[in-house]
């Protein structure tokens, strides 16, 4: 078997010194997959158990060609013949400018695709689960290893003389996989017995909590890597437009629709792909956030207004004003899904009243059919804008007519003036009057969430 492994990784160096170093990375594995491919070797699943004998200097010549550091101490890979489908994570922020009322969305140009908008996106970077424990007298060679494995984009400030290490370098060691299992599953156990499946299942999903968890037990969770698509979310707004939520502690950070398609993108290694679509609402700020696109990321990062994003039917595109270039059309199907969840936000805190005999707090409205049948049972003139709204095509189909541009965002706020004047009691003549005057003046909006809690 030794004699065999020698001939063969022989082949390997002599071969991948004959191609440019760009396209050896691609050209093993791909070798290595059609080569068990073809020798009929079954991979669903499988994992060698032990290893193979081979040729240390042979290896490291080999690494050396990659631009890798060898790890023979590392754990065992499965090897599956499919591409496993990749997790991402993308969505807008939002907030509304408090001195006009407008509603504004986050949006990128990307290094990758600088002639479109689109928002914040990327993979979610995930811990191998197989990680060992990595201890300072192999450190600089195993975390390096890692770091490039995982492709979490770290630069690494290790000194290649293992003996020098300090204690300092322990922040980029990976933490044992078995040890979190461990540690998360028996918090798990111990929650649900002292407060209940809800709250328990409440808290281990919440990062922070997690964060302060591990941390109790001496492990260090690395900064690159995500503990959930929604860290992930937050990950990739930081790194591609330098938005920092934790800046702002009363920002609202909700799931809007979970996405299974067939990727398109640029990644052509990433063919099926689960896309977790968020959005976060900052609230009424007095100045938009500050941004810094990330260098390698992105080559724009700027707030745009969303009744600026129009339809341009000579070019079957959505437009951004004044600045004419194109969204991207995944963008668009994200913006049009947060906006109605964003929506739905609203409508639940600005049309909060108190039961009568408990005076505990409840919503009136949870979303804008809601709203349509409350016009019908509770409305019974013939007052245009009214109507208007009652008639918009929703209900039954339980889809709003697009929230973009300067018709849809009057929309948007229509239904959020309507769940406001319904709830504060208004007479059929105030709620069309509220309604027309919110409707057209972005402005009138900032007084009706004046006087609600909508940051709760």
């Amino acid at each position: 078997m030794d004699g065999i492994s020698r001939k063969i990784l022989e082949v390997v160096a002599h071969e991948l010194s004959a191609v440019s170093p760009s396209a050896r990375k691609e050209s093993i594995s791909t070798t290595l997959a059609e080569l068990l491919n073809a020798s009929g070797i079954l991979m669903d699943g499988g994992t060698v158990q032990s290893s193979l004998p081979q040729s240390p200097e042979l290896v490291q010549q080999i690494a050396e060609l990659l631009e890798n550091r060898p790890t023979p101490s590392r754990n065992k890979y499965y090897i599956y013949p499919f591409a496993r489908p990749s997790i991402s994570a993308s969505g807008p922020f939002y907030y509304i400018d408090a001195k006009t009322g407008e509603l504004y969305v986050l949006l990128v140009r990307r290094v990758k695709d600088p002639h479109q908008w689109l928002y914040p996106a990327g993979y979610m970077e995930v811990m191998p689960a197989n990680a060992e424990m990595i201890y300072k007298d192999r450190v600089s060679e195993i975390v390096r290893n890692k770091a490039e494995e995982a492709t979490i984009g770290v630069h690494l400030d290790i000194p290649d003389d293992v003996e020098n290490i300090n204690q300092s370098h322990e922040k980029f060691i990976l933490p044992d996989a078995r040890d979190v299992q461990y540690i998360v599953y028996e918090e798990f156990r111990r929650l649900v017995s002292a407060e209940g499946f809800n709250i328990a299942i409440g808290k281990i999903s919440d990062v922070s909590y997690l964060k302060q968890l591990l941390k109790r037990h001496r492990v260090e969770w690395p900064e690159h890597i995500d503990f959930s698509s929604k860290s992930t979310f937050i990950r990739e707004t930081f790194e591609e437009a330098g938005l920092d939520i934790s800046n702002y502690p009363d920002a609202i950070i909700k799931m809007a629709k979970s996405i299974d398609i067939i990727s398109i993108g640029s990644g052509g290694e990433r063919l099926y792909n689960t896309d977790q679509n968020y959005f976060a609402y900052l609230g009424i700020l007095e100045s938009a956030p500050p941004l810094k696109p990330g260098a390698y990321e992105a080559c724009e990062a700027k707030w745009i207004a969303v009744s600026d994003i129009y339809h341009a039917s000579e070019r079957n595109q959505y437009i951004v004003k004044d600045d004419g270039r194109p969204m991207h059309f995944h963008g668009i199907q994200g913006i049009e899904y947060t906006l109605t969840e964003l929506l739905n936000l609203l409508l639940s805190k600005v049309s909060k009243v108190a039961k009568p005999r408990t005076q505990k707090i409840f919503s009136l409205f949870q979303n804008a059919p809601s709203i349509q049948a409350a016009l019908m049972h509770q409305v019974e003139g013939e007052l245009s804008e009214i109507n208007w709204l009652e008639d918009l095509p929703i209900g039954y189909e339980n889809s709003l007519p697009s929230l973009i541009d300067t018709t849809g965002q009057g929309i948007f706020r229509s239904f959020i003036a309507a769940a406001w004047a319904i709830a504060a009691k208004k007479d059929e003549k105030e709620i069309a009057e509220i309604i027309r005057n919110t409707r057209t003046k972005p402005s009138e909006l900032l007084n009706i969430l004046s006087k609600c809690t909508v940051n709760e």
